[in-house]
């Protein structure tokens, strides 16, 4: 359908249509393009949403902020993922965009707050760190890796009528293996920075 409407578009914008005359698309088209308006702005406001919650619990901004990194690290799995099936940025892949919003988060979450614990045990920033990311690697990977299994079947389909759920379980899988694989390297790594810039402006 997309494919379509795209051919549509392009083949109109180089009508030299008389003074006076316009087009419009509508129809399952039009549908389509508002639902894909009114999802990425629930994917923004879902970013927005974890963004307050995860200041009010950890009472700072710069716990929160390493939190969201993971939804880039997602991101970036999600253009690979749909680079390597040649698929297309639809409604389907905003949809496991905002499936990852929580699930990725969830995982950094996990990891920020065991970090967080172990500062207020006494250890030094970096002794955290690596001992909240150490003991968390267990469930973060089998939360990721049960997530992955359950979409496999999904991805899998190759049905005419199954293309919007291959296209989701694909993009979910690809955001949850990049998005695990780096919450390891870049989230703490991400946190100390944070927490060392905040040590120099306080003894500035």
């Amino acid at each position: 359908m997309s494919q379509v409407s795209k051919a549509v578009s392009n083949t109109l914008s180089q009508l030299e249509l008389p003074a006076g005359v316009t087009y419009s698309t509508g129809g399952i088209t039009e549908q389509i393009t508002q639902m894909i308006i009114e999802m990425s702005i629930a994917v923004v406001v879902s970013i927005m949403l974890v963004l307050m919650i995860t200041s009010f619990v950890f009472k700072g901004w710069r716990a929160p902020m390493a939190v969201l990194m993971s939804i880039p690290l997602a991101l970036s799995g999600i253009v690979i993922a749909l680079y390597l099936i040649h698929g297309q940025r639809n409604l389907a892949a905003l949809i496991g965009v905002l499936m990852l919003t929580g699930i990725v988060v969830t995982n950094g979450i996990v990891l920020i707050d065991k970090i967080e614990r172990n500062r207020k045990a006494g250890m030094t920033v970096r002794e955290a760190v690596v001992d909240g990311s150490l003991s968390r690697v267990r469930p973060i990977f089998m939360t990721a890796g049960t997530t992955v299994l359950t979409l496999v079947p999904l991805a899998l389909t190759h049905h005419a009528d199954t293309v919007i759920s291959q296209v989701l379980g694909i993009v979910v899988i690809g955001g949850m293996i990049t998005s695990t694989l780096n919450s390891f390297v870049v989230i703490p790594i991400i946190y100390e920075w944070l927490q060392r810039n905040r040590r120099s402006v306080e003894q500035l």
